[in-house]
This record gives C-alpha cells, sequence and structure tokens, in this order.
C-alpha cells in the first residue's frame, strides 16, 4: 500500500485472501491508513484499490468466507469478465498473439496449427480461462520445433470428443437478415462455422442467433459441420 501511495495497486484474486487480511484491508478503505508489521504509528496512504476475483465476490460473502462490507466497498464499480467458455468466438486471435509473444520470447520460429488443432481448442471448455490457454500455447511453443502444430502435442487433457449440446429458440433471438436468399444465407452459415472451427456456440454468437436457432438453420439447409 504504500509503494503504490499515489498511484494504484492491483490485488489479484481477491476471493482468497484471508479473514485476518480482509480485515486489515477494510481497515485501510475506511480510514486511508495502516500500520506497519510491528509498527505502532499509522501510515497514510492515497492508494486506489482495483481488485480481480476468480470466483463470484458476492457467493464467497454468501457463504461467509468474504467480509460483506469489504464486499460493498470494492463493489463501487464491477466489471464482470465473461469466462473464456462464454466468449470462444476470441480464441483464434488470443491463440495467435500467444503464438507470437512465446515465439520471439524463446527465439523460435511461429507454430502454425492445424485445422484439428483449432478444433480441439475451441471445443475445450477451458476451466482456467485465458490462462489456462496461455500456459497451453506456451507448452506447444516450448515443445515444439517451430514447425505445424498437431493435436498430438496438445495437454491429454484437453483434447476431448467434440460437444454436442442441442439448443431451443428464445424469445429475443436475432435471426439472419430476411432480404438474404437462402444461398446467401447458407454461404454465411457455413463461413461462421468454419471461421469457429465447426463450435456451434462460437458460431452463433458471430451471427446474433441462438444455438437453437443455428441447429434448426443447419438442419434446413442440410449443413454438417
Amino acid at each position: 500500500l504504500e509503494l503504490a501511495a499515489g498511484g494504484t495497486l492491483l490485488l489479484k484474486d481477491i476471493d482468497k485472501m484471508p479473514p485476518h487480511m480482509q480485515l486489515k484491508l477494510l481497515q485501510f478503505i475506511k480510514s486511508g491508513s495502516f500500520l506497519r508489521i510491528g509498527g505502532e504509528e499509522a501510515v497514510r496512504a492515497d492508494t486506489r484499490i482495483i481488485a480481480t476475483a476468480s470466483a463470484s465476490l458476492q457467493s464467497r460473502m454468501e457463504e461467509g468466507y468474504f467480509l460483506e462490507e469489504l464486499y460493498y466497498k470494492l463493489n463501487v464499480m464491477g466489471i464482470e469478465m465473461p469466462p473464456l467458455r462464454e466468449r470462444m468466438e476470441d480464441i483464434p486471435e488470443l491463440v495467435q498473439a500467444f503464438l507470437r509473444e512465446f515465439s520471439l520470447q524463446y527465439n523460435k520460429l511461429i507454430p502454425k496449427p492445424d485445422k484439428d488443432v483449432m478444433t480441439a481448442l475451441m471445443n475445450y471448455d477451458w476451466p482456467g480461462n485465458i490462462r489456462e490457454l496461455r500456459n497451453v500455447v506456451e507448452r506447444i511453443v516450448v515443445l515444439g520445433d517451430g514447425g505445424a502444430i498437431s493435436v498430438e502435442q496438445l495437454p491429454q487433457g484437453l483434447v476431448s470428443e467434440l460437444q454436442h449440446d442441442n439448443g431451443r429458440i428464445e424469445e429475443g433471438d436475432i435471426f439472419l437478415k430476411a432480404r438474404l436468399t437462402d444461398q446467401e444465407e447458407n454461404a454465411i452459415i457455413y463461413e461462421a462455422l468454419h471461421k469457429a472451427y465447426g463450435n456451434k456456440s462460437a458460431a452463433a454468437k458471430l451471427l446474433g442467433i441462438s444455438r437453437g436457432t443455428l441447429y434448426n438453420k443447419m438442419k434446413e439447409y442440410g449443413i454438417k459441420f
């Protein structure tokens, strides 16, 4: 806090902060001062706090693991970042960015993932979110020779059967533009599926429709992907 005086302190994974530290942080936010370890004199610091959490802080508070008052003190402006599994369309760009980053770091040629690799990445749930994706890409670069990336280079737990969830049409679906011909609509759907490497959820997001609508359209046009 003292080193960050006049600036911003980022506290990562604050949902894992021990209760006694939560209390100390709350006292600082309320008073603007703190005691050094072993100190007796209060030290003032004008420090802005930004906190991130990998779990729902509200749930942690309701379960009794996070101080209620601290939760409301921190939650002045909350930004919810959807998990990677809910924005799968971002994966191709993230993969390319991480491949460039780690190839430069380890002085290697930038490898190129084949279609099967991208299909596997697009159909994995990513419980560890972007951190997990970043670690997987770093592993690929470190163990690879700079050539094409194959499925065999992916972690065993990541390669699994593609998920096929049957969706349903929900209210508020944004349908493909009515002025399109069947042929044009067919082509747009196929292109979205191609960009999403066959991931139906990501393709539906690209099209602005629900997964259920996408399945119906695919059935209507006889699209198999």
